[in-house]
Order: C-alpha cells, then structure tokens, then sequence
C-alpha cells in the first residue's frame, strides 16, 4: 500500500515538473500543404492577427486581464468564432497570414480545434503551427496547445521558430514560452529573399524588461539577415504601444493597458515602424467590449528594413467580434 502511493506522488511529481520545464522545439520547423507554390513577386502582402483562440469575442473578458471570467463563452459561440475567422482570412486574400494564440482543441477553446477550422480553409497556403503554451500526459477535455501559426501560398525556403528571452512568470505549473517563426521567401529575378517573422512578445513583464531583451534579440537577428541582401518584414503582436493614438474610454485602473512605448529609437537605424494609428487594434478584455467605454490601443503591426517600404497598411475594424485584436493588413515592396 505504502509502495503504491509513494508511487503515485513519484509520478505525479514528475508529470508536474515535465509540464513545468518542458520547453517548445526551436530551430526548423515542419511545414504541410507546400506543392504547387509559386516564387513571390518584388511587392507581397501579409496579414496579422491575434485571433485569442477564437474565444476572447466581444462578450468575453478574462481574469488575467482583471475580468472575472477563464472561459467566458460557450463551445458553440467558439466554433462559430473559429469558423467566422478563417472566413475573414480567406476573404483577405494575403500572400502570407501570421497569426498568434491560436490554438488546437482543449480546455479554454472547449473543444474546439480552431487550427483545424483554419487549416481546412486556407488549403491554398503552406502551413505550420508552433505551440509556445501547452500541457503535456493530460486528459483531453484538460489539455492546452497554444501557440503561433504561420500561412503562406508563395515558395518557401525554410521555416524556423528563433528562441527569444523567456519571461520568468509561469500560469500554475504551466509556462508560456516567447519565440519567432521565421520564413523565408525566395522572389522572382532576386537574389535577395523576403525573411518574414512572426513575433508574440511578453505581456505582464515588470516595465517591459523581458520585452527590451527580447527586441534586443529579435533586432540582432533581422539585421543580420538585412544585411546579408534580404528584405525584412517583423509582424505580429507587439504587446507595446506602436501609435500614442487615445481612442474615446471610460476604462480606469487595470482595464487601462499599461503599455510600452515602440519608438523609432528602439529600432535599428533606418528601420521603420508600420501600424495604423486610425484604428485600435487592441481592446481590454476587464470586461465585454462596448465601444467608447472600453479601453482599445493600437499594438499589432510591423517593423520593416530599410529597403522595404510599406505601400498600404490597415487594420481592419472588426468590433471585436471574434477576437479582443483586429487583423493588420499590409502591402510591401523592395526597394532599390
């Protein structure tokens, strides 16, 4: 009996602590759906979107961001989110999509794959999942896969995921992980390629510490491959503010979003920082989303080289109906 049970703690223990220490693959990534692509043309086109596993819509809030609530909707509003969605991605039509928290069936989805809704939608692109947030030996009704998805229907030459600094903060025994899908896109009559990254930075970190470290990394990589003849384009969910926009609130205390300021001082010289400031791309989720009363900032968009430019970038307002982030979309071309 006494043999039985220490047993038990023995395996529970160390179930806890692979789930603790278990960190996400870096280096190159698997990537499907890649025959009949074509080489990308001297201007493409990329969307980002954080999409909050298709369940942060507007009647969501949630407790980590000062709401009440972990899983505020039900299965069917997720499913019809998730499906709504990979719609919108479609009707976008980008030559490359990054989206960030999306996420396979499990506890805060309910169930729902929205992966797979969005899969099963873009058939026309490449596609490759990187998990930065997940449980690992847990019952499925339980079990989390979060993480990053990139979408491409131009040629690739490589898919990676690059460590980025970690953020200290764990959720229970569970920790998310920061990185960046890096792909590269060989262009027609270039020697050149397109190095397109998808970013999720750290969130909660005390004034933005991990964040600057993180840049750090993240600027030292995309002007080493500047510099070596590629076209840069960073994408994704910054978690700081990239337009000191204020957008009408009655939001006070934690529903406010303590940003970090993105300014072209923190970026390398000759880099430039694309985001939309007409139109919030962020919203609090301290509670459901009622325009003019809930606090929205502008935190999605891109940081580009300096022989990129940006011929169009917009983000697209969608009231947050599916997600507590609006899609940005852009058209870049090369320079010289």
């Amino acid at each position: 009996m006494l043999i039985g049970v220490i047993g038990i703690i023995l395996v529970g223990c160390g179930w806890f602590l692979y789930n603790r220490w278990a960190a996400p693959k870096y280096g190159l990534l698997d990537v499907s759906n890649i025959d009949n692509q074509i080489n990308s043309k001297s201007q493409l086109t990329v969307l980002t979107w954080n999409i909050g596993f298709a369940a942060l819509g507007a009647k969501a809030d949630l407790v980590i961001d000062g709401g009440k609530n972990l899983r505020a909707l039900p299965q069917g509003e997720i499913e019809k989110a998730a499906k709504a969605i990979a719609g919108k991605l479609v009707d976008f039509d980008a030559d490359a999509v990054l989206l960030q928290e999306t996420a396979n069936a499990g506890f805060l989805t309910r169930g729902v794959d929205v992966q797979y809704h969005i899969n099963e939608r873009l058939t026309e692109y490449s596609q490759c999942f990187w998990a930065d947030f997940q449980t690992r030996f847990v019952p499925a009704p339980l079990k989390l896969c979060h993480g990053m998805a990139n979408f491409a229907r131009t040629r690739l030459l490589q898919t990676r995921a690059l460590d980025l600094p970690q953020d200290p903060f764990y959720y229970g025994f569970l920790k998310k992980y920061y990185g960046a899908i890096v792909q590269e896109y060989p262009i027609e009559g270039e020697t050149g390629l397109w190095v397109v990254i998808n970013i999720h930075l750290s969130a909660f970190d005390e004034g933005a510490n991990i964040r600057k470290q993180q840049m750090k990394a993240l600027f030292d990589f995309a002007q080493k491959a500047y510099e070596a003849g590629n076209y840069v384009i960073i994408g994704g969910d910054w978690n700081m503010r990239l337009s000191k926009t204020e957008f009408p609130h009655m939001a006070k205390g934690k529903a406010v979003f303590e940003g970090f300021d993105l300014s072209q001082k923190h970026v390398p010289k000759g880099w430039m920082i694309c985001a939309d400031p007409k139109v919030a791309s962020l919203r609090s989720l301290s509670s459901a989303y009622v325009k003019g009363q809930s606090y929205t900032s502008v935190v999605d968009g891109f940081v580009i080289s300096p022989n990129v430019s940006v011929k169009v970038i917009e983000t697209i307002d969608l009231g947050f109906e599916h997600t507590d982030h609006h899609p940005v979309f852009a058209r870049f071309s090369t320079i010289g």
